[in-house]
């Protein structure tokens, strides 16, 4: 009972204190990065800090999270204690992708730094693919959560692949953008 209430408290305190948190930082930090002005340098030092507390905040959490006697728990707890865990080191990487990206983008505001496209590139790329398995592995601890807590498990389909309630599969979206892009092809030659 002792290690289902620390583990209520682990995934309580990560989800009201540290992602709330993240979730404002990374909205100031993406709106001061949209327009970076010509004459004025914008200082993304404060939001590379805030990145920073919130990558420090879940390193306090997974010591405590990876310390639950996971045997001990029921079955439902221990899925939860997982998905915790797979959570927070998701979303420590995130944060790391963060604070490069936002380190890059202050840089790049300097032309003697030469922060080509292809490092900005980049590193979108990385904070995209850090941003997926971060979500990916915060849906699995939401629904762990939800079962740990006898609530019903929402059950959303997927829009990027339906269409009017048939589900189409790869093989189908695959000859789809092949057709589209004979289309496009077409067109472009005036055909």
């Amino acid at each position: 009972m002792e290690n289902r209430k620390q583990l209520e408290g682990l995934i309580r305190e990560y989800f009201e204190e540290i992602l709330p948190k993240y979730k404002e930082v990374t909205v100031a930090a993406a709106n001061a990065g949209k327009k970076l002005p010509v004459f004025h340098k914008t200082d993304f030092s404060g939001h590379i800090e805030n990145f920073r507390q919130m990558k420090a905040a879940a390193q306090e959490l997974l010591p405590a999270a990876e310390k639950i006697d996971i045997p001990a728990l029921a079955q439902e707890e221990q899925t939860a204690a997982r998905a915790l865990v797979a959570s927070l080191r998701d979303f420590i990487l995130l944060c790391e992708r963060n604070m490069s990206h936002y380190d890059l983008m202050d840089r790049r505001q300097y032309r003697k730094n030469h922060v080509s496209m292809e490092d900005f590139r980049l590193s979108v790329t990385g904070v995209n693919a850090a941003m997926m398995k971060s979500v990916e592995s915060l849906n699995a601890l939401e629904t762990a959560n939800h079962v740990l807590h006898g609530e019903p498990v929402r059950q959303d389909p997927d829009p990027e692949y339906e269409t009017d309630g048939d589900t189409v599969s790869d093989d189908e979206q695959a000859q789809n953008r092949g057709q589209d892009s004979e289309e496009d092809a077409n067109e472009q030659n005036g055909e």
